[in-house]
């Protein structure tokens, strides 16, 4: 028998202006999972992360957090059991790298909490995993695209929450940091956490994940292991592109006309 989901959806399904943008969505997420969500811009990859926060105003379906309908469970509670990195963090003042990296710990701290061994702890280990420790007292409206987007991963470790939803968070990393950060999140698997995780790169989703959902116009049109649903007739179905295989590899070569 297989473990309970520890994160789940029903029939999730979102409209704005009439248009349909998820439609109908039933997923599990269970322990140790590493689960990858691709498909084409616009199919429903970051909607979907939000929907499963609660993140979404009239949204229909259901939502569940280790068997609990989401909506019942304390905000505080949800931070503790998931942590969530948007595509997009927009940076509101020029805090110090460690003091962003802090942030993560709030969920434990609420506003009267000072630090203590065990918090500053997690924050040296986060810095260590996103390998951003040389930069913990740079400011970070003055980092690169791929040094901010580290920090905010290093942020999302910090708080130490079982499952990670996370849109994008190899987008902007160069192809050292991409691998590393993948072996992070699979190593967070390994040790019995889970991740959900929204990328293009459909090499790396084959190599790290167990499982890949495929999205395309809000629905879920395929959800198994790599090798079951990255097809060349799939990947030409969704995306319109022709692939070669090579060493592991999948190459986009040729438009589908």
């Amino acid at each position: 028998m297989s473990d309970p989901a520890v994160l789940s959806c029903r029939q999730l399904a979102w409209k704005v202006a009439g248009a349909q943008l998820l439609g109908g969505i039933d997923i599990d997420l269970a322990p140790g999972e590493l689960v990858a969500v691709v498909g084409p811009n616009g199919a429903g990859k970051s909607s979907l992360l939000k929907a499963l926060m609660g993140l979404l105003p009239d949204l229909a379906g259901e939502v569940a957090l280790y068997g609990e309908t989401l909506a019942n469970i304390p905000l505080p509670v949800r931070a503790k059991r998931v942590a969530y990195m948007p595509q997009q963090s927009p940076i509101a003042w020029p805090l110090t790298v460690r003091h962003t990296v802090e942030l993560g710990r709030l969920p434990h701290l609420g506003f009267r909490r000072r630090l203590n061994e065990d918090d500053r702890q997690a924050i040296d280990d986060a810095l260590g995993m996103a390998d951003i420790h040389y930069l913990a007292e740079r400011t970070i409206d003055n980092l690169s695209g791929g040094e901010l987007a580290r920090v905010m991963l290093a942020r999302l470790f910090a708080g130490q929450a079982p499952i990670i939803l996370a849109d994008e968070p190899i987008a902007a990393l160069d192809p050292y940091h991409q691998l590393h950060i993948m072996e992070l999140l699979q190593l967070h698997c390994l040790r019995g956490g889970s991740a959900m995780v929204v990328m293009h790169d459909l090499t790396l989703a084959a190599r790290f994940c167990q499982r890949v959902i495929v999205m395309q116009c809000g629905r879920v049109v395929a959800d198994g292991t790599p090798q079951e649903v990255l097809s060349d007739a799939l990947l030409a179905d969704v995306y319109g592109v022709r692939v070669k295989r090579s060493e592991g590899e999948i190459i986009p070569v040729a438009r589908v006309d």
